[in-house]
């Protein structure tokens, strides 16, 4: 029994004494723990934290992630497109159009021609009943004069006649100038001699206006 005692504290010296380690394929732990051994200069002593930089200072070692294309194209897109149903600023009216008609008249006031019935503009017209068209009232002497809406248009003063004296209407009196009047009192009147039933003739300086 002594021996085998003795045989036991004997085996178990020697194992204290020698360190044995077994290899890496039958130690599990030596994987999860790193090396130490060796000075400690090597990839096992060295820094495992993917955030710090790198020793160079390099700016992209670790980077803020890119905007995606994608995002800023669609954004571009967007902001460059318009509203389809707005027409362009520059949009303007065609120039070539028509101008409109002249508005209508009102039935039996007189009205200067050019204005709201079609005609000379240095002749009076009554407005006809249609409201649009006018017939001719007088050839006015000297100009016609607009004072509607608010009174009818009329014939300016006409210019000095020689008293006796025959005129077309229009030739310094203010008339038809199918008709021929004669001038009477101060010059400035005028009454109706004849209707003349093909024109009225205006004739020379000096002379009497007569019947064609």
């Amino acid at each position: 029994m002594r021996r085998a005692v003795f045989a036991l504290l004997t085996i178990a010296g020697l194992y204290g004494c020698y360190d044995y380690t077994l290899p890496a394929e039958e130690n599990p732990t030596a994987e999860a723990t790193p090396g130490t051994s060796g000075g400690g200069s090597g990839e096992a002593g060295g820094s495992s934290d993917p955030l710090t930089p790198n020793s160079r200072g390099d700016d992209d070692a670790v980077g803020a992630p890119e905007p995606s294309s994608e995002t800023t194209s669609s954004s571009s897109s967007s902001s460059s497109s318009g509203d389809p149903t707005t027409p362009p600023a520059d949009a303007t009216p065609d120039a070539g159009s028509p101008a409109p008609p002249p508005a209508g008249c009102m039935f039996g006031q007189t009205y200067c021609g050019g204005g709201r019935v079609a005609g000379d503009r240095a002749s009076l017209y009554r407005c006809m009943p249609d409201g649009k068209t006018g017939e001719l009232v007088a050839k006015c002497a000297s100009s016609c004069t607009t004072n509607q809406p608010a009174a009818q248009d009329a014939c300016g003063a006409p210019t000095k006649c020689v008293v006796n004296g025959t005129y077309c209407g229009g030739d310094k009196v203010n008339g038809d100038p199918n008709v021929l009047y004669r001038c009477v009192g101060d010059g400035f009147t005028a009454i109706i001699q004849t209707r003349c039933t093909r024109g009225c003739v205006v004739a020379p300086p000096g002379n009497d206006d007569y019947c064609n």
